[in-house]
Parts: structure tokens; sequence; C-alpha cells
């Protein structure tokens, strides 16, 4: 029992090693991404074009609501 319960601990502490030095890996990444001006106008690019794609889509597709009655118009005279 004693033989296993070692063991598990040594592979929990090999996967903490692990899943650390993948943390630092991913932070090392997002520093570099956060730090370059091409990852950040694709990025603002990206949203941008979303943004109108989403534009786009709701003047051609207007809203499910009842249309305006028309004014109406005093009469002439």
């Amino acid at each position: 029992m004693r033989r296993e319960l070692a063991s598990s601990f040594a592979t929990a502490a090999a996967t903490a090693g692990a899943s650390s030095s993948a943390a630092d890996a991913l932070r090392g990444w997002w520093d570099d991404v956060n730090e370059s001006p091409q990852w950040q106008d694709a990025a603002f690019f990206s949203l941008a074009a979303a943004y109108a794609l989403v534009s786009a889509v709701a003047l051609v597709r207007p809203p499910s609501l009842p249309p305006l009655p028309a004014p109406s118009l005093p009469p002439r005279g």
C-alpha cells in the first residue's frame, strides 16, 4: 500500500512539473502575441470584419416587428 501511495505521489509530482512547464510555455506565447503589432492588427481586423458581417446581416434582414403605421396627413384645402 505504501509503495502504491509513493508511486502515485511521484506521478502527481511529475505531472505537476509538466503542467507547470506547459503553463510557462503558454504564458510565453501570450507575451509574444501581446507584444506583436501583427497579432494586434490581425485581431483588430478580424473583430472589425465580424462586426461588419453582423451589421450587414442586420441591415439586410429587418427585425420581425410589425411595420409602423403611415402618418395621417391633414386634409388640404
